[in-house]
């Protein structure tokens, strides 16, 4: 029963983009692009699942930053952090005079 009601409407359709009205003809025109065996209004998401380590991806990442931020040379904050020594904050700071 579905499949003739299917049949049906997209014979109507059909018959609609003979129109002599310009409105009737291009909503018919689009809904015919709708359906499901003629597909050219649908769209097509393409998902892939790549493999990669860590590093991987840690360098596809910069590689972005740099292609798209003009970054020259990317520095990972972690890494500077250990460079310079941690300033050690044993309490409030004396200011003179107060």
């Amino acid at each position: 029963m579905a499949q003739e009601i299917r049949g049906y409407t997209v014979a109507k359709l059909v018959e609609e983009t003979k129109s002599p009205n310009a409105n009737i003809r291009l909503k018919a025109l689009i809904a015919l692009g709708k359906v499901t065996e003629v597909g050219l209004f649908t769209e097509q998401i393409e998902v892939r699942k790549v493999e990669m380590s860590d590093a991987e991806v840690e360098q596809r990442i910069k590689d972005k930053l740099a292609k798209f931020m003009g970054v020259i040379d990317v520095v990972d904050v972690f890494e500077r952090l250990e460079e310079s020594p941690a300033k050690k904050n044993d309490g409030p700071e004396e200011v003179d005079g107060i």
